[in-house]
């Protein structure tokens, strides 16, 4: 149940948009917009399948950069510009282009860096695009795309470039630039998207069942479900008609003193329609109200996409989301009380519910877990670790009737055990 709630890669609109950029960086500001707004995709009438994998259940591809040989990993991203790692800025040749120094401090809080680079060739399988510009992700401790081996974001100004239809039953990616190569789209949901600029990345207006409307991001970055927050949701949240959640939520990117647990809330809506169709009983995750920035908007992760092969058409702005056979959006959450994952080289509780059996019998977010249903997880190596985030490596899982643990507390070992349960009682 991981999340990302916040986002870095709006720094740049916000500079723009606020009219704060320093006049000495005015000159370059033209050609930097130019550089994430630009390039194009080579040829034309082509169509290729490349695979992909999961990283901490997010959608990782291969890709050459420039003359390179070598493949390269990176997590595919609807909902930011490319951002490869600061390391990769050591290839020879490359096109770069470094801020003013007065803006340059703007970003030393954040995980970017004020440096654009511009890639001649970015490959993917046989699809070359051309002269794309990036922005940079800092090597850092709080980047936990710099604790793994991926080299950064493959966004949405690349993408833009021609159609991909990801197949998650198959982990398979098509890219082409003519939708009639394409099949299974007849019985496909066709959601309207608005682009926006630099990023490009899909904004969907979805209805709920009361007539309220919100603008979802359909977002591959995140490993979340449904998330929004309305005014209606707002009120039930305040009114305790929602299920609380506190996480330490493992964001892609992470700010400095924003790695603590926060507490967001789950409620079930009775209908969602999403484009040409109608979802019911949905449980969708409710920011925290005290962000009335947040009013009206979501966003579509993975958790929900994964039930459809999802086609992304830019030139018509239109997603397609066909039903992966033999597959259901849920209905309802299926938890033991509680979430875990690897952090700070153990296993540990990541979040828990309100009110649950897990929260009553003193579990902690942060507890180091030695042992899962009876299998040591406290020696686990780099390959079991990696398995583990990729989701080929399972302890438990959601059909499962109960959950054993044993957590370190205080230099003792503690034994729970605790049984499934659904967060919203069937009536």
């Amino acid at each position: 149940m991981k999340r990302r709630f916040v986002r870095f890669f709006h720094t740049l609109a916000v500079l723009l948009i606020s009219g704060i950029l320093p006049a000495a960086a005015a000159p370059q500001v033209p050609e930097f917009i130019s550089r994430l707004s630009g390039g194009r995709v080579a040829g034309s009438g082509f169509k290729d399948t490349v695979d992909f994998n999961y990283v901490d259940g997010r959608i990782c591809i291969k890709a050459r950069l420039n003359g390179e040989s070598i493949e390269r990993r990176f997590i595919l991203d609807t909902y930011a510009v490319c951002l490869p790692r600061e390391g990769i800025l050591s290839i020879p040749g490359l096109d770069i282009l470094d801020m003013s120094q007065e803006l340059g401090a703007r970003f030393e809080k954040t995980p970017m860096k004020p440096v654009f680079p511009k890639f001649a060739k970015v490959t993917i399988g046989r699809v070359v695009f051309e002269d794309i510009g990036a922005m940079t992700l800092r090597e850092s401790s709080g980047n936990a795309l710099a604790s793994r081996l991926e080299d950064g974001l493959i966004g949405a100004n690349l993408m833009r470039h021609c159609i991909w239809q990801i197949d998650f039953e198959r982990r398979k990616i098509t890219l082409t630039d003519r939708i009639e190569s394409l099949g299974g789209l007849e019985n496909a949901a066709r959601v309207s998207f608005v682009p926006k600029p630099m990023q490009y990345s899909p904004d969907i207006e979805v209805s709920l069942d009361n007539g309220e409307k919100a603008i979802l991001q359909f977002d591959t970055g995140s490993t979340g479900f449904l998330s929004l927050l309305t005014p209606s949701l707002k009120t039930m949240v305040e009114g305790g008609k929602a299920v609380s959640w506190t996480a330490r939520l493992d964001r892609f990117i992470e700010a400095p003193g924003e790695s603590g647990p926060e507490t967001n809330y789950f409620f079930r809506l009775r209908s969602v329609t999403v484009g040409s169709r109608s979802f019911e009983n949905l449980p969708v995750a409710v920011f925290n109200s005290s962000r009335p920035e947040l009013i009206g908007r979501g966003s579509l992760g993975m958790e929900f996409l994964k039930n459809f092969v999802v086609t992304l058409d830019w030139k018509s702005n239109t997603v397609y989301l066909a039903p992966i056979p033999g597959k259901e959006v849920k209905r309802n959450i299926r938890t033991f009380g509680f979430t875990y994952g690897h952090r700070d080289g153990a296993v540990r509780v990541e979040s828990l519910y309100g009110g649950s059996p897990a929260e009553k019998a003193g579990l902690r977010i942060g507890d180091a877990i030695i042992s899962i249903n009876g299998k040591p997880v406290d020696r686990l190596n780099a390959d079991e670790i990696g398995r583990f985030r990729d989701g080929d490596l399972r302890f438990s899982n959601e059909s499962d009737a109960e959950i054993a643990l044993e957590i370190v507390r205080d230099g003792k070992t503690v034994s729970f055990r605790f049984a499934a349960y659904e967060i919203f009682p069937e009536k």
